[in-house]
């Protein structure tokens, strides 16, 4: 017999997960399940043994709970011989009878309900176990993205409801797109793949209309072309940006001479004429700049900055950042982003393009960008903070911004390698100091 000392525990436990796939009805799954775990032995299912229920049909239906009767135990056994093709061993007469060898309690002489063959369906049962397992695994990973996509419309809604620039007939229709979405799911359609699919196609469709419903607000309903650079505020919307135009105001007139030369050689591929259509659409000052505090472009699943804890930035932050921070107590979202505000002018982020990065990833992730352009600075890896600020924030747009994994890389710090330099691995006492909260 193809079987081992595991398989009694394998059978108690593939039965109630796959026994209906042998088609066996549940009652008579459970009365299976019972007969393997109260009326056989361990030594039964050893290989060359036997696996014989030998006790009298009026005790087993006296001893299984629930108050059957001797013919329905008869059912059970003829729709378990039936179903799984097993021989019938019973007597004509009812009458059931086991002798046990003494120095092995095997089973040596015995005729009843025999279950030994139960075993030679281990490898169906096996393969039925890992298809419900990948049914499983495939409908929650639906489940998880039909969440994400109507997290993604109801933002979107916010967004259109929060903007001035949006009309508001262009509010009211986002509203009726959004509502059907934002629908109460059954539980009926989380159990069927097909509905799911069928749910997250109608929420990517709905975010999508609502997307272009900004977009036209934010355009004042203008056709604008990603080339016009006179549209700053349009430029991290467009699908087709080009991503090699750096965002401006970003490095203060004394920063890297590498970082300059990179926006020089941008710039010098332009005419003179757009040139100074961009500066004209810039702020003089930056005191004209007001705070962004609306809705990100981006949802928090494309940046990643939702599963780093303020702890954690809090490790990964160089001792300029932390003189930001609120001494002498866990710092929150908040902390982390009224102190990245407060860096940004030190370190010569300007105040457009930080308006910009909270437009398109937020505020925290815009924050976690600067934490870790600084952070890189004093370890000695970059030269200039307002270049790599920008880049993070470009990656942003191509869906390529990591916060996660930057973040938690600096905060843990990875041990020297032979023949790294020293500047590649940075970590000061007060880092040793902070407790890492992953």
């Amino acid at each position: 017999m193809p079987c081992d000392t595991s398989i009694r525990r394998e059978l108690l436990k593939l039965l109630p997960e796959v026994g209906h796939k042998l088609g066996l009805g549940g009652a008579s799954l459970r009365y299976l399940s019972w007969l393997i775990e109260r009326c056989t032995k361990e030594v039964d299912w050893e290989p060359g043994a036997r696996a014989v229920v030998y006790a009298n049909v009026g005790d087993l239906a006296a001893r299984y709970p629930g108050r059957v009767s001797v013919r329905q135990i008869n059912h059970y056994d003829s729709e378990i011989i039936c179903q799984l093709k097993l021989p019938d061993m019973r007597s004509g007469n009812g009458r059931r009878y086991a002798q046990r060898d003494p120095a092995t309690d095997r089973i040596v002489h015995a005729f009843g309900f025999e279950l030994t063959g139960i075993a030679e369906k281990l490898p169906d049962m096996r393969k039925a176990k890992a298809e419900l397992d990948a049914a499983e695994a495939m409908r929650r990973q639906r489940k998880r993205l039909l969440t994400v996509e109507r997290a993604r419309v109801r933002r979107l809604l916010v967004a259109a409801q929060s903007l001035d620039q949006v009309q508001q007939t262009d509010r009211e229709r986002a509203q009726v797109i959004a509502a059907p979405i934002c629908e109460r799911v059954t539980a009926r359609q989380l159990t069927d793949v097909r509905k799911l699919e069928a749910l997250i196609v109608a929420a990517q469709h709905a975010a999508k209309e609502i997307e272009m419903l900004l977009l036209a607000g934010k355009t004042g309903g203008s056709d604008v072309k990603s080339s016009d650079v006179s549209e700053e505020n349009y430029r991290h919307l467009h699908s087709k940006l080009n991503s090699e135009i750096p965002l401006t105001g970003c490095c203060s007139p004394d920063g890297d001479t590498a970082a300059r030369t990179l926006a020089g050689a941008a710039r010098a591929t332009r005419p003179a004429e757009c040139s100074r259509m961009k500066h004209a659409a810039q702020p003089e000052h930056a005191d004209q700049i007001t705070e962004y505090r609306g809705p990100a472009f981006l949802p928090p699943e494309a940046t990643g900055a939702y599963m780093i804890a303020p702890t954690v930035a809090l490790a990964a932050a160089s001792e300029r950042f932390r003189a930001h921070l609120p001494p002498g107590c866990r710092p929150s979202v908040g902390d982390i982003e009224v102190a990245a505000q407060a860096l940004r002018s030190e370190v010569g982020v300007g105040a457009w393009a930080w308006r910009q990065a909270c437009e398109l990833v937020g505020t925290y992730p815009a924050a976690l960008c600067l934490l870790a352009a600084e952070r890189r600075a004093a370890d000695g890896v970059v030269g200039s903070i307002g270049g790599y600020f920008v880049s993070m924030i470009r990656r942003g747009r191509t869906g390529t911004l990591r916060l996660d994994r930057s973040i938690r890389g600096l905060a843990s710090p990875r041990a020297p390698q032979k023949g790294e330099g020293a500047g590649a691995i940075h970590q000061t006492k007060a880092e040793r100091e902070v407790r890492y909260d992953a």
